[in-house]
């Protein structure tokens, strides 16, 4: 039984809603609230990132014919996935070094300075719509599998920016 089209879409909309509140919910009241909900809805949408990578690569053994679209796919999916993961890495490292500076001091301080650089609305949110992008990519990779390469307007429009 292939579970990749039931996990695929959790992880999906997890990270969608990610990305739209680091970018339009950036400094508003009450951080600490959104900041803590933004970091939970990325680990989740991370854990079902990986089970889905997962549950993909095993479908693609099962897969009958090989072609580049499965390959972007997969590219993506893995591309997407590391964005993310670096989202999460930064976010939770900014946490920790806030509430204990000392760590930066003691050992770790050769993160302090990519960490600062990270700490900027500008780079977080580009990095979320740059994890958006490759997730659109991803999902419309997903769909050209499943209903063709001319499948709607969206699908022959990635297809045709990735020259597959």
């Amino acid at each position: 039984m292939d579970f990749h089209p039931f996990l695929v879409h959790f992880p999906i909309a997890l990270l969608v809603v990610y990305s739209i509140l680091e970018t339009f919910l950036v400094g508003r009241k009450n951080p600490d609230f959104w900041n803590s909900f933004k970091d939970w809805i990325l680990f989740f949408g991370l854990v079902g990132a990986f089970l889905s990578l997962l549950t993909g690569s095993i479908a693609e053994e099962n897969l009958l014919v090989e072609n580049d679209i499965v390959g972007a796919h997969e590219f993506f999916a893995q591309l997407t996935t590391a964005i993310f993961s670096f989202l999460l890495v930064v976010r939770v490292s900014l946490r920790l070094f806030s509430k204990k500076p000392e760590l930066l001091e003691n050992g770790l301080g050769f993160m302090k300075q990519p960490l600062l650089l990270a700490n900027n609305r500008f780079v977080l949110s580009g990095l979320a719509l740059l994890g958006l992008i490759s997730l659109s990519f991803t999902g419309a990779l997903g769909a050209a599998l499943v209903y063709g390469p001319k499948g709607d307007f969206i699908i022959n429009f990635v297809i045709k920016i990735l020259g597959l």
